[in-house]
């Protein structure tokens, strides 16, 4: 489905799947000179190594899988696809980032999640 945004400057039209990628293009713009994406993608291997370790459902494999996809991203520094990937990780990749002490994957997981 298709919608116009409209504002004083411009006038964009962009279907669903592409206002993620806006969201999450603007807030890479207002975080991501903080995010030291190297390091990051040190923590996602971490990551995913130890969810890897406790997965049993499906659903558990596909927050892995974009935990994997989001430390490819980070390597290859594209931030806001980083971001896209953990968001889509989900709340399992939050909680274990922040059990085994992986504070920057923690915090971009978050972030990526939209918890306050």
């Amino acid at each position: 489905m298709k919608k116009e945004y409209q504002n004083i400057q411009s006038s964009i039209i962009i279907d669903d799947s592409n206002l993620t990628n806006v969201t999450f293009n603007q807030a890479w713009e207002q975080k991501g000179k903080d995010i030291d994406l190297e390091k990051l993608s040190l923590e996602l291997v971490k990551l995913k190594k130890e969810m890897l370790s406790h997965a049993n459902a499906a659903e558990e494999y596909t927050a892995i899988a974009n935990v994997a996809s989001a430390e490819e991203a980070s390597e290859k520094g594209e931030g806001s696809k980083t971001m896209q990937f953990l968001a889509k990780a989900g709340t399992w990749a939050f909680d274990t980032a922040t059990k085994i002490g992986v504070p920057l994957a923690a915090a971009v997981i978050k972030e990526s999640l939209g918890i306050k």
